[in-house]
C-alpha cells in the first residue's frame, strides 16, 4: 500500500532475498553492512518491522531484537534519515488495567518477547530524542493478505469456507483489536509527512471483536454453512477487551482508521 497508494519507493531488508519490490539480503546484526547500505543508498525513512519471535530461545530472541535495532538506529542517524518508525505491540502493557487503552497505560511486559520490543521503544526514544523524528508503533493484531497460516484469520477462513464447525475457546469476555494493514499504511504516511511529530502512539482499527463476532463475520461474507460451537471457559477476572485507543494519532497528524471488518474481510478473500 506504500508503493501502490502514496508513492512511497520501498525497499526491503531480510536476511535472504525474497521477491520484495527492492529487496536487499542483509543480516541487521552485523553492524558494519548496516552501517554500509545506510550510507550508500541514503534513505529518508526506516520502518523497524524485523523482530525475532522465538519464544523457546529466549537469550538468542532478546539479543538479536535490541542489538538489531540499534545498529538501525545508529545508521539512521549516521546517513541523516529523517524519521525512524519501530514496529512496537500493544501487548507490551502486559495485564489490561484500564479502558480504553491509551499510550499513558502502565507498562508490565509478560512474555521476554514483549520485553524485548518494550526495550527496543525505550532505545528509540534514547538514541533519537532531539536528534531525528521518531515513531514507535505500538500495534495489535496486523491483519491482512498473505498472513501467517497459524492466525486467527486464515484458521477461520479456511474452516468457514468448507462449511465446518467454528469451536470457540478461551475467555468469554476477551476482545481483539484487528488492524487493517491499510490503516497501518495510511498511518505511516500520515505521520511520515508531519514535521515535528514523535513518540509513542497507538495504531488500530476502529473497534474490538470476539471470537465469536469475528467468526459470524465470516460466515456472513461467505454465505457458510459453519455452525459456532461455545467452548469457552469460564469467565476469569480482569479486563480482556483489547479496546485501543488512537486520539493522539488522530490528533496529532490525522490518523483515522478509515477500514472496517467487514473491509479487511473482503479483502483478504
Amino acid at each position: 500500500m506504500l508503493v501502490e497508494k502514496f508513492g512511497f519507493v520501498v525497499w526491503g531488508c531480510d536476511r535472504e532475498i525474497n521477491n520484495g519490490y527492492k529487496h536487499i539480503a542483509i543480516d541487521l546484526m552485523d553492524r558494519d553492512s548496516v552501517l554500509h547500505l545506510f550510507s550508500k543508498d541514503r534513505f529518508d525513512c526506516v520502518i523497524h518491522c524485523a523482530a525475532d519471535i522465538n519464544h523457546s530461545e529466549r537469550y538468542s530472541m532478546f539479543t538479536n531484537n535490541i542489538v538489531s535495532t540499534i545498529n538501525v538506529v545508529e545508521a539512521s542517524l549516521a546517513s541523516g534519515v529523517k524519521k525512524v518508525f519501530h514496529t512496537s505491540g500493544v501487548p507490551v502493557i502486559g495485564k489490561i488495567l484500564q479502558l480504553p487503552i491509551t499510550e499513558e497505560h502502565p507498562t508490565a511486559p509478560l512474555t521476554a518477547y514483549h520485553l524485548s520490543k518494550f526495550h527496543s521503544e525505550q532505545l528509540i526514544e534514547h538514541y533519537c530524542k532531539d536528534k531525528v523524528d521518531f515513531i514507535n508503533m505500538r500495534i495489535p493484531s496486523p491483519v491482512g493478505r498473505n498472513m501467517p497460516p497459524r492466525s486467527i484469520f486464515p484458521i477461520f477462513l479456511d474452516k468457514i469456507k468448507r462449511n465446518e464447525t467454528i469451536t470457540l475457546m478461551g475467555v468469554p469476555g476477551h476482545k481483539q483489536n484487528y488492524l487493517d494493514l491499510r490503516d497501518l499504511a495510511s498511518f505511516i504516511y500520515k505521520a511520515s509527512i508531519a514535521d515535528g511529530v514523535s513518540g509513542l502512539f497507538n495504531v488500530a482499527a476502529r473497534k474490538s471483536y470476539s471470537n465469536s463476532e469475528l467468526a459470524e463475520a465470516f460466515i456472513q461474507r461467505i454465505g457458510s454453512k459453519s455452525k459456532i460451537v461455545n467452548n469457552m471457559a469460564e469467565s476469569s477476572p480482569g479486563l480482556h477487551n483489547w479496546d485501543v485507543c488512537t486520539k493522539k494519532a488522530c490528533e496529532r497528524f490525522g490518523y483515522v482508521p478509515e477500514h472496517s471488518l467487514d473491509d479487511t474481510i473482503d479483502w483478504v478473500l
